[in-house]
């Protein structure tokens, strides 16, 4: 079964330590300490401390340039909460379309803020990894099964990439080891594969092989990221909409290889 729902209590922010922002005139000195620390959201909270949404440095701005206090009733205060154990897709969901968001236990108290940055938190990248490690294993097991002599395969890869598969394949035989060609293929060798061959593509959904190619290549994307755990996967909001789609995909193709009869 495909784990989907996803633990925050490792990767936001406890509201505690997060810098927040009272309703009433704006301080510039707050605007201050938000640009220094390169904060673009701050939680609001009212006199009695509760928080009520997130705010952008950008309004903030505007307030204090025209006067005017922060009122529960602006319209820029981002009310939106997600709970501390959402889905994945509807954590990839919500901070697509802002780029913080109030993170709430499961009884709804206010506890944490949730950025955009913060999905460059290793125990984010921690959960995304099993994903990846089942779909490999998935789409090498749909290659085995349909071709039982390897090099059947072998031949839809280009000329150096066969070169290395065949020659760490007949270097394990010679060494005694156990493996077989499919041991020594990265993903984007199985991509091309997959997206060559008309059944196994059809069989995960992909009508023309350009399509296939062009779906299943964000997987190594996705892969390399997943696997440096010092690259960020996230260095614009843009990112966060991209790694959606890509988790979208794998989540896609999932489905399906779970969907096949065994054998």
């Amino acid at each position: 079964m495909l784990k989907t729902q996803i633990s925050l209590d490792e990767i936001y922010v406890p509201i505690d330590d997060c810098m927040k922002v009272r309703l009433g005139l704006v301080k510039p000195e707050d605007i201050d300490e938000l640009t220094r620390r390169h904060f673009d959201q701050a939680p609001v909270v009212d006199k009695r401390g509760q928080v009520l949404g997130t705010i952008t440095v950008v309004e903030l701005k505007r307030l204090l340039e025209s006067n005017e206090p922060l009122s529960a009733d602006n319209h820029a205060i981002d009310k939106h909460r997600l709970s501390v154990q959402p889905s994945l897709g509807d954590l990839l969901k919500a901070l697509t379309k802002r780029q913080a968001t109030i993170i709430t236990s499961l009884s709804g108290e206010a506890v944490g803020l949730l950025t955009i940055s913060d999905l460059n938190n290793p125990s984010f990248r921690a959960f995304l990894y099993p994903w990846l490690i089942r779909l490999e294993i998935g789409l090498s097991k749909m290659i085995a099964r349909k071709y039982p002599e390897q090099w059947d395969w072998i031949r839809y890869l280009p000329e150096h990439s066969q070169v290395s598969i065949v020659g760490y394949w007949k270097l394990t035989e010679r060494r005694n080891v156990e493996a077989n060609a499919l041991h020594a293929c990265t993903v984007t060798d199985l991509i091309r594969v997959l997206a060559a061959d008309n059944e196994l593509r059809r069989t995960l959904g992909y009508a023309g092989e350009k399509e296939a190619a062009v779906s299943l290549g964000q997987l190594p994307v996705l892969r390399n990221g997943v696997m440096h755990p010092v690259k960020p996967l996230i260095l614009a909001p843009t990112d966060v909409k991209k790694l959606a789609e890509r988790v979208t995909c794998v989540e896609n193709l999932l489905n399906r290889i779970n969907s096949l009869p065994p054998g």
